[in-house]
């Protein structure tokens, strides 16, 4: 475990230095989706929102919430934190790996 993440921030450094750049810029984002749990009866809606900085064309950062489930007592949230790597394929379409 602790050499896939060796491996993927080393990977990340290397796509930082790449030659093409983007113009640094902020973006935000949200998601709606649904949540079952086994053993909980019935499903519930989650939503939640983003934000992150993106400092080149190959690297990003990222930060998170999203409220996954309410079931009775049961409150269930999710807060993220991530390095993105992105490679970018043809405009407007991009592969992206979240460390």
């Amino acid at each position: 475990m602790f050499m896939k993440i060796v491996s993927a921030a080393a990977l990340a450094i290397v796509a930082c230095s790449a030659s093409a750049q983007v113009r640094p810029s902020f973006y935000v984002g949200a998601d709606v989706g649904n949540t079952k749990i086994d053993g909980l009866s019935g499903h519930q809606s989650s939503f939640g929102g983003f934000a992150g900085y993106q400092f080149n064309q190959n690297f990003a950062v990222e930060a998170g919430y999203r409220r996954l489930a309410d079931f009775d007592n049961l409150k269930i949230n999710q807060t993220h934190v991530s390095a993105i790597g992105i490679v970018p394929l043809q405009a407007g379409f991009n592969i992206y790996g979240r460390l």
